[in-house]
């Protein structure tokens, strides 16, 4: 694969995956916009469901062309870490055949400067589906963090702590007694 293709593969994954991201990202917007009209009693629950269904549904559809982007970039990921061994198994097998005198010097650096091009190009095309693969990661580990935060109840009343099965944290009688201790300690 030439250098020049291998640029404009990637220019095309790189594209699609950030139109994809960013539609994915406007439509989530659209949704945060729609259930605040919603609480706010800014639209009808009926205007709500028939707008609502329709963002859920381009939600789905975007959610599903974003996995099937992030799978085939793995599947190319997997394809250029096969072909950095194969290049280096053809660089070290110059080398052998170099050093056993069997190519000369002239036809040795041709090829290594041919092969070193393409390992440097694979290399730094991996790299950067590396950088796509880290962005959907990191962008689902923001959601999810944002999910969590927004169910996670704002002030432990004590309703809260029974709902959990969580005690709530009260002063034990040993440690009262240990606070007072000291000024004791100081009296005698």
């Amino acid at each position: 694969m030439s250098n020049s293709n291998s640029v404009s593969s990637l220019s095309l994954w790189k594209n699609s995956f950030e139109m994809v991201n960013r539609d994915l990202g406007l439509v989530k917007r659209k949704k945060r916009a729609l259930d605040e009209l919603l609480a706010t009693a800014a639209i009808s629950q009926s205007t709500y469901e028939a707008l609502g269904r329709e963002l859920t549904e381009g939600l789905s559809y975007l959610e599903s062309q974003q996995r099937s982007l992030v799978e085939k970039i793995r599947a190319r990921a997997g394809g250029l870490e096969r072909q950095i061994g194969t290049l280096e198994l053809f660089l070290a097998n110059l080398e052998i055949h170099h050093a056993a005198g069997e190519i000369d010097s002239e036809s040795y650096n041709r090829q290594s400067q041919a092969i070193m091009l393409g390992l440097e190009a694979t290399k730094n095309e991996l790299i950067e589906m590396g950088s796509l693969l880290a962005a959907v990661t990191s962008a689902e580990r923001t959601e999810l963090e944002a999910s969590v935060e927004a169910e996670a109840p704002t002030a432990e009343s004590p309703a809260s702590f029974e709902s959990e099965g969580k005690v709530p944290e009260t002063e034990s009688v040993e440690d009262s007694a240990t606070e007072k201790e000291p000024t004791e300690a100081t009296e005698s």
